[in-house]
């Protein structure tokens, strides 16, 4: 399989891996690592990212990790831009559950690189709109319409 380049990194692993369910974060860190996945997803209500010594980012936070932050577990979408930085409109495309459809707006397309799940390139993956729709598995679906431009 060829190498999977996300925003100028090269990803060894297409796999992406979560870090909820677990009974405990030995047993995260060890899946995490037998899977050999080097992108993490990572709830924001689980965890202090201003804080180093959070014990479950003790034990997920290696340079060879990309950590993906998502808005799970938020009770609405004020707590979501409480814990974020950005409405749940911007919910990561990756990792949802089986069944539940991603759709991509025709719009991005006018964008050489897009954000998921972001408000800045520090807390996201970088992407290009066409990686966007092959790692999220998303359909192309005409969901707003563009303003007009001004008339001159």
């Amino acid at each position: 399989m060829s190498e999977l380049v996300i925003g100028g990194r090269t990803f060894r692993s297409r796999l992406f891996v979560g870090t909820g369910k677990f009974s405990s974060n030995e047993l995260m860190a060890r899946a995490i690592a037998a899977s050999e996945s080097e992108m993490v997803t990572v709830a924001m209500k689980r965890i202090d990212m201003n804080n180093p010594q959070d014990d479950m980012l003790a034990h997920v936070r290696r340079p060879e990790i990309q950590l993906l932050p998502n808005t799970s577990g938020v009770r609405d979408a004020e707590e979501a831009v409480e814990l974020v930085g950005h409405a749940v409109g911007g919910v990561c495309p990756f990792c949802v559950k089986e069944g539940v459809k991603v759709y991509l707006d025709p719009s991005l397309r006018r964008f050489d690189i897009v954000y998921p799940a972001c408000g800045s390139p520090n807390s996201a993956v970088k992407l290009t709109p066409e990686e966007l729709e092959l790692l999220s598995g998303g359909e192309w679906c005409d969901l707003c319409k563009l303003p007009e431009p001004a008339a001159e």
